[in-house]
């Protein structure tokens, strides 16, 4: 009867803790030490920022490539660490919306926010009259291809210009044909599209026609009145659409940079061609008036961990492990310039897109927002369900089974205002079809400043969070069918 009550107790420990010895082994070879060896690397001044296409990237990306040799992860195809690319970095000369007679200048009659993207030029026809309010809630699906005016009062927008930035960014990204916006005053407002304005506008191929291009605009009341001869409360109070008929037409100059994604692999199945991606962008903003941007946090954190967990993963192949998939590395360039390095990536994939089974992509985990939580344990959860459920189960199961971190879904949501799902690399796989989880910790008061430096970082959470997503991994990777979509 003893022994019954042994064998017993046995089993439900078991069944309570359903850990992999080896996943805990391996995930506990995660070590500060080694998080800090790169991450003070990569945001060392001598690194500059790592803007993309320069000095200082270009080293970054050698550092990684040389670490991921030493770790014993092999090159992509047995040829290069390197996947290269150009990308265009363009200022806006001249932009004007003209009847033929009189014209709105950029900057000064209209404003605009050119680097989302901007047409060269562009019949301004038709639009849809919409009050604000219904503008902002909008689904995608009557938004791409269509478009719409609205007539608003600054009294209406709660957080000034950046309701504005919000909304020109979800209609461009929807795919919209134009939006423009008349606004009773742009008082206190110009000067942060004029600033915007300034910004480059960032692309990878020049040659590309941009006259499809949403064309996103807004200029007050009393300008376009004047210049176009019509009543716009006329309009809104007759009509459901009205035919502007005018013409867009910008102009700017341009320059060629030179970049690349360093990718390295982990095959622990060679007779399997399914593939678990690990990313983070290593590159950052770079300097601004001779000051560095380290970018420790962002993203350098993130880099630091795919790093420790490549290594680790790389210890098991080594020690004969066996596992049913296989891990690809990739650090993206030019995150900062637009996701252009994972766009780069799932345009021209060096593994088929359909090879790959899940993305876990990790940005900003070094760090901690002011917002409330329930342990200082959390941990951001983006995009875990919203194309497969079974990577939402094995991340939960993982955190149950070896971390129990507070794993936080606040922002996991495509119409969230913050629009965190459309912000990093995950979502140029989330647009194949790819199921994504994005690991994240929340924006804090040095985001995009020079004061995201290492001392900061809070070492003992980039450990835990790294060992947790190198435990997510392992399990898929123990899976032995594709996850289901």
């Amino acid at each position: 009867m003893k022994l019954i009550l042994i064998i017993c107790v046995l089993s439900f420990s078991c069944i309570l803790c359903s850990q992999d010895t080896n996943a805990a082994k391996y995930a506990n070879t995660i070590k500060i030490k080694n998080l800090k060896l790169h991450l003070n690397k990569l945001a060392s001044d001598q690194l500059e920022g790592r803007e993309a296409g320069r000095l200082g990237q270009r080293l970054a990306s050698k550092y990684i490539a040389n670490m991921f040799e030493s770790f014993g992860v092999k090159k992509i195809m047995d040829s290069t660490y390197f996947q290269r690319f150009e990308f265009y970095e363009s200022k806006i000369s001249k932009a004007f919306l003209t009847n033929g007679r009189d014209s709105l200048l950029l900057n000064k009659d209209l404003y605009m926010i050119p680097r989302y993207g901007i047409p060269e030029k562009k019949q301004v026809t038709t639009h849809t009259i919409v009050d604000f309010d219904s503008l902002k809630s909008l689904p995608d699906s009557l938004i791409k291809g269509k478009s719409y005016f609205s007539s608003i009062k600054k009294s209406q927008l709660s957080n000034g210009h950046e309701d504005i930035r919000r909304l020109f960014k979800k209609y461009i990204r929807a795919g919209a044909s134009s939006i423009i916006l008349s606004i009773d005053t742009i008082m206190k407002m110009a000067d942060y599209f004029i600033h915007q304005s300034e910004h480059s506008i960032v692309s990878l191929k020049t040659n590309q026609s941009t006259t499809n291009q949403c064309l996103a605009l807004i200029c007050e009341t009393s300008a376009l009145e004047k210049a176009f001869d019509f009543s716009i409360e006329h309009q809104f109070n007759k009509n459901i659409s009205f035919d502007l008929r005018l013409q867009f037409e910008s102009t700017k100059s341009s320059k060629i940079f030179f970049t690349e994604n360093v990718l390295g692999v982990v095959e622990f199945n060679k007779s399997s061609d399914e593939y678990i991606v690990l990313s983070a962008h290593y590159d950052h903003i770079g300097k601004k008036n001779g000051v560095i941007y380290n970018g420790a946090d962002d993203d350098g954190s993130g880099t630091a961990s795919i790093m420790v967990i490549a290594e680790a993963l790389a210890k098991a192949k080594k020690d004969g492990i066996k596992l049913k998939k296989n891990f690809l590395f990739i650090g993206f360039t030019a995150e900062e310039k637009g996701l252009l390095g994972s766009r780069h990536y799932t345009d021209h994939p060096m593994i088929p897109l359909e090879h790959i089974v899940a993305g876990l992509n990790i940005d900003m985990i070094g760090r901690a927002d002011t917002l409330d939580h329930k342990t200082d344990d959390y941990l951001y959860i983006i995009g875990s369900d919203m194309i497969n459920k079974d990577l939402h189960d094995i991340n939960e199961k993982a955190n149950k089974d070896y971390s129990e971190l507070d794993l936080d879904y606040r922002f996991n949501n495509t119409d969230d205002p913050n629009q965190y799902y459309y912000r990093s690399d995950h979502y140029n796989f989330a647009k194949h079809d790819i199921p994504v989880i994005f690991y994240f910790r929340g924006v804090h008061e040095d985001y995009h400043k020079h004061t995201d430096t290492v001392d900061k970082i809070l070492w003992d959470k980039l450990e835990k969070f790294s060992r947790h997503i190198f435990c997510t991994a392992w399990e898929i990777a123990k899976s032995p069918n594709m996850l289901t979509k």
